[in-house]
């Protein structure tokens, strides 16, 4: 029998899912697009194809007069962020009328059925193929996917990291300020927890023994732990790009920042988003190698041992640590943006003590000593919850996780042996 397999998955998204590429290609700003009421409460946001309207604002002679309108507004404005010169105060100035933006150079224009939603800032749009179809990379899936099994592994064997838990809570108790927080979260921490992936993922592969993963270097300073990860890793996954797609649409959702605390209130924050609705459904393949994957610490030895351990890290995030009451309780998996910090570190998996996780993840988001308002947002040394706020988007009044998806086997064949 093959000793690597090709498994054909399906992925279904639960929740609205957002996935941005490239600055340039994914952020639109307030020149880009068009925010305007319709009608019955109804929002219209247009977004304007870039060539077109130059083409456009050259074969009507105003092109000349929309660069100068450009560099005045740069010139008076040497804050970038005061700079207010929008779409809207653009047409206003050149005198083109809404209806020779929908007729000549509208890209495109979305419905908004949410009377909340509003926006202040630039855009950020869904990663599309060359064919302008949203997508899902399969970097993406692959990074949450080897993170999850990070997590479950953890969860699991908490008392093979005693030395390392140790060793960050004594780290994060000494950090008293920005410079010392910002060697903790980048130097201490980057480097434990490479120590710890490598020794899940590839200790066999290594012939990495218990006894050398305890062998820290510190300097005298005790501010950064030296280790030499593995070159050339290789862990037996393989994941590709999705491929096809079925009910597939998108809408925008503003994101909010859900405060903890005795009674959960959501604040509004400066940034939209396009999403995937749910509903969506993508393929994607898989391939695992079995060979090179028993050389790792994870017992995977088919697809279905692969989504069990993703279901189980994906139970224990959502109801002890992302705590999502509306949920459905069936995604194995979370992708994209506005999943939290949560989502992304292994922490919360190896910290089961809320006091000690709380003394090492306000150390880690800790960022800023100041007293203006600005910097207050980033000082999280005194801090009694750690995050003080979750990531959430509205959906219908709700306040819900974005990015829930469920992967699921559709066929599966052999593809050849090492």
């Amino acid at each position: 029998m093959s000793n690597i397999i090709k498994y054909k998955m399906k992925l279904e998204v639960l929740t609205p899912l957002h996935i941005g590429g490239v600055e340039y290609k994914s952020n639109i700003t307030k020149k880009e697009y068009l925010f305007e009421e319709g009608n019955e409460g109804k929002k219209i946001l247009r977004i304007v194809d870039g060539q077109k309207f130059i083409d456009y604002l050259i074969k009507n002679n105003l092109f000349d007069k929309y660069i100068s309108l450009i560099n005045k507004n740069v010139n008076e404005s040497v804050d970038e962020h005061k700079r207010n010169l929008s779409l809207e105060k653009i047409l206003k100035e050149l005198r083109i009328s809404i209806d020779d933006l929908k007729n000549n150079f509208q890209k495109k224009f979305y419905i908004i059925n949410d009377k909340k939603f509003q926006i202040k800032n630039d855009i950020k749009l869904m990663i599309r193929n060359i064919l302008g179809k949203p997508y899902i990379p399969g970097s993406s899936i692959k990074g949450a996917l080897v993170n999850f099994l990070l997590v479950d592994y953890i969860i699991k064997h908490r008392n093979e990291f005693e030395k390392e838990k140790k060793l960050i809570l004594d780290m994060a108790k000494k950090v008293s300020n920005k410079n010392q927080a910002n060697s903790f979260r980048n130097n201490i921490m980057e480097n434990i927890v490479n120590i710890i992936e490598d020794y899940i993922l590839y200790s066999k592969n290594m012939e990495y023994s218990v006894k050398k993963r305890m062998n820290y270097k510190i300097n005298k300073e005790e501010e950064y732990i030296f280790y030499k990860g593995n070159s050339g890793k290789k862990l037996g996954i393989s994941i590709s790009d999705s491929y096809s797609y079925t009910d597939t649409k998108t809408s925008f959702y503003q994101d909010y920042d859900e405060k903890i605390g005795k009674k959960l209130q959501s604040d509004a924050m400066p940034l939209n988003r396009e999403y995937i609705m749910e509903n969506s459904k993508f393929n994607f393949d898989i391939i695992l190698d079995i060979d090179l994957l028993k050389k790792s610490k994870l017992e995977i030895k088919n697809i279905n041992d692969l989504i069990e351990v993703l279901e189980n890290a994906t139970t224990y995030l959502i109801n002890n640590v992302l705590e999502d009451k509306n949920s459905l309780q069936t995604e194995n998996l979370i992708l994209g943006a506005n999943t939290g910090f949560h989502q992304k570190t292994i922490i919360f998996a190896l910290f089961e003590d809320k006091k000690d996780l709380t003394e090492v993840v306000k150390k880690i988001l800790h960022k800023n000593d100041g007293t203006n308002k600005g910097q207050k947002i980033n000082n999280h040394l005194k801090d009694r919850i750690s995050p003080r706020v979750l990531n959430r988007i509205d959906i219908e009044g709700k306040s819900k996780l974005a990015g829930l998806v469920k992967i699921m086997k559709v066929e599966e064949k052999n593809v050849g042996t090492n």
